[in-house]
């Protein structure tokens, strides 16, 4: 079950926003984008985000999941199939990411986060590979949301990667019909899989070829794991816009989101 803000929340954000927007553009801003990747816990952080922007000091902002912008540009990249596609696509990337840069203006930090930026997930629609597309995708994303000059700093978590091929693995499963899942599905088997979804590189390479697409831009990569031991996964994220601990204690907690594999799940962790 997905939480909800009650209206209570809803007015406290209104009026945050017409605070920020009254006070005008700011003239040194910062945007964190977190990347996911899919299956490393991104639903619960983006809706822990969402659910506490009422609890956040004065001149954050949090790009929710349902703003236009970032529903129009993570349509285009998970839509991609082929180099050629997200080529052609780089200008239209571009254009939407200089229209989500827009509602960033009016505070000092802002978080926009969504796991299908980098692509549709891997294995899936004939892709093969840890989102291949990066090298088009990300410098045509950052030109348009640094374009009224913004810093970015981005943000990746990773995970085990067998158990990340395993959770991934059982996202897949269960939109086969009853009896291939149930049945006639082989015991997973992370070489296979793997094999099978040109996934034998691991995280090192997707972390090397995304640092080569930031253009010099900080990329920050954390630990599912450790930071699920830890008691919030997330955590780096916070840190990163500028919580303290004490403020990051503070935040609310939620229930878990999208949880696949819960035996592939570290110990004391409730997100996948």
């Amino acid at each position: 079950m997905i939480a909800t803000r009650d209206w209570l929340d809803e007015v406290a954000i209104a009026e945050r926003r017409a605070r920020q927007a009254a006070a005008g553009p700011v003239a040194e801003r910062r945007i964190l984008l977190h990347l996911g990747p899919h299956k490393t816990g991104s639903a619960f952080m983006q809706r822990m985000a969402e659910f506490n922007i009422p609890r956040l000091p004065p001149g954050m902002e949090v790009i929710e999941r349902i703003n236009p912008d970032l529903l129009a540009l993570r349509e285009i990249t998970k839509s991609l199939r082929s180099a050629d596609q997200a080529r052609r696509c780089a200008p239209e990337i571009t254009a939407t990411a200089a229209r989500l840069e827009r509602w960033t203006q009016n505070a000092a930090q802002s978080l926009v986060s969504h796991e299908a930026l980098l692509g549709a997930t891997p294995g899936r629609h004939g892709i093969r590979g840890l989102y291949p597309f990066i090298e088009t995708i990300l410098p045509a994303m950052l030109e348009g949301l640094a374009g009224a000059g913004a810093a970015i700093e981005i943000a990746l978590y990773e995970r085990d990667f067998a158990a990340w091929m395993r959770s991934n693995d059982a996202y897949r499963r269960k939109k086969e019909p009853f009896l291939v899942r149930t049945f006639l599905r082989r015991p997973f088997s992370p070489v296979r899989y793997a094999a099978r979804h040109g996934l034998t590189a691991g995280w090192d390479d997707l972390h090397r070829r995304i640092r080569a697409a930031a253009g010099g831009r900080a990329v920050h990569v954390f630990s599912f794991e450790e930071e699920s031991r830890a008691g919030l996964l997330g955590a780096g994220l916070w840190r990163l816009m500028g919580l303290s601990g004490a403020e990051i204690a503070g935040l609310e907690r939620i229930a878990p989101q999208n949880v696949t594999n819960p035996a592939a799940l570290p110990p004391h962790a409730a997100q996948t």
